[in-house]
This record gives C-alpha cells, structure tokens and sequence, in this order.
C-alpha cells in the first residue's frame, strides 16, 4: 500500500499538484492517447459507408488484387498445376472478403460514438487474426508447390469459414 505525501498547500510532494489537478491531467492524458482511436473509428466508418454505397466496385477491385497476387505468386514458382494455385489464391481469401462485407454492412449503420469506436477497435484485431491465417494457409499451401492441394486447402478453409460466420 503506497502512502502519498502532500505538503499544507494539499499538494504532492513530488509533483506539487494537488489531486483535482492530477485527475485532471490524467483525464487529458487519456483524451489524447484515444484520439488515435477515435480518428481511425471514424474513418472506418466513412469508408464502410462508400464500400456499402459501391458494393460492386469494391468487389471487383478485391478480386483484381487478390488474383494478380495468386498470379505474381504462382508466376515466379516452379510448380505444379499453376492455374489451379492461381484460382486456389482467390477461393482461399474469400473468407476475408465475406468478413469485410459483413461487418462494413452493420458498421455503416452505427450512429453511437462510443459503439463506432469499440466496433473499429475490435474489428482491427479481428482483421489482423483472419489476415494473419489466411496469409499462413497460403504460404502453408504454397510450399506443397502443387495447385491441385492449394486449391483443395482452400475450398476446405472457404467451407469452414462459411460454417464459422453462418
């Protein structure tokens, strides 16, 4: 248990501020270390609400990126059965795709300021677990350097994904 000593004036010893004012600096303290949060919160929403607008622009741009990766990666691999490795990359990060349409869809909805930031916080550590996992099957998938077991992991962790999220 820690004693703290104040002088007459009902200061601290060692900072010479009084409780009110050490509350007070602590509360802006913590204002400051949130306004990160709060910044990418709201930013997140602004683009959850133009990716809900053009659903089908965001789609298309997804699935571009995502198959000139599988392509870029399998280009530059001696391996088997190529094209179904390049189809393989796409089919494996759907999951992603379906958990960003997912919940961009209910946080574009979100009007409580406290809900946007909790939900944004939360959705970036879930981002960054499926992103990480999706990356580890494929490079998992990609040392077999066989198409064919890519493309079958990858149906497999699509249909499991779908259980998980449905």
């Amino acid at each position: 248990m820690s004693t703290e000593i104040y002088n007459q004036k009902n200061e601290h010893i060692a900072t010479l501020l009084t409780e009110k004012e050490a509350n007070s600096i602590a509360e802006a303290l913590s204002f400051i270390a949130a306004l990160p949060f709060i910044f990418f919160a709201f930013a997140l929403q602004a683009v959850s609400e133009y990716m809900v607008r053009h659903m089908v622009l965001f789609s298309v741009i997804y699935f571009v990126l995502v198959a000139l990766i599988g392509f870029f990666l399998y280009i530059r691999k001696k391996c088997k059965n190529r094209i179904y490795g390049m189809i393989a990359i796409p089919l494996g990060f759907t999951p992603l795709y379906l958990y960003i349409c997912n919940t961009f869809a209910s946080f574009a909805t979100l009007e409580d300021t406290g809900e946007i930031i909790s939900s944004s916080v939360s959705w970036l550590f879930v981002t960054v677990i499926v992103i990480t996992l999706l990356v580890f099957v494929t490079a998992m998938a990609m040392l077999i350097k066989n198409g064919v077991w890519h493309l079958i992991i990858s149906a497999v962790e699509v249909v499991l994904c779908l259980w998980l999220f449905l």
